[in-house]
């Protein structure tokens, strides 16, 4: 078996980008909305269906910014186009654009 190679952090890879992170209440969107903003992106937290729950999100964002990051949250259906396109007008608004 060969050796993996090493993985580097490499900080600050997606400094002043712009994502949106789906289902950021907790596990694999809260650890990839901290991982963006910890890389220095600016993040907006959202849920992905009717059963949000913005406490949670809440709580995302508030990590982000103790952690020094930049993020909001929004509260969206992504699964209704009209608020999937809000959500995406929001982070335009915030931010400036949307890279992810």
């Amino acid at each position: 078996m060969q050796p993996q190679p090493e993985l580097r952090r490499i900080p600050g890879r997606l400094q002043d980008r712009v994502a949106i992170v789906t289902g950021g209440s907790n596990g694999i969107g809260q650890a990839v909305a901290m991982a963006y903003a910890n890389e220095g992106a600016l993040v907006v937290v959202a849920d992905t269906g009717p059963a949000r729950n913005e406490e949670a999100n809440a709580t995302t964002v508030d990590q982000i910014l103790r952690i020094g990051g930049q993020a909001l949250f929004y509260k969206a259906d992504v699964c209704e186009a009209a608020s999937a396109d809000a959500l995406v007008a929001q982070a335009v608004q915030a931010y400036g654009r949307l890279d992810m």
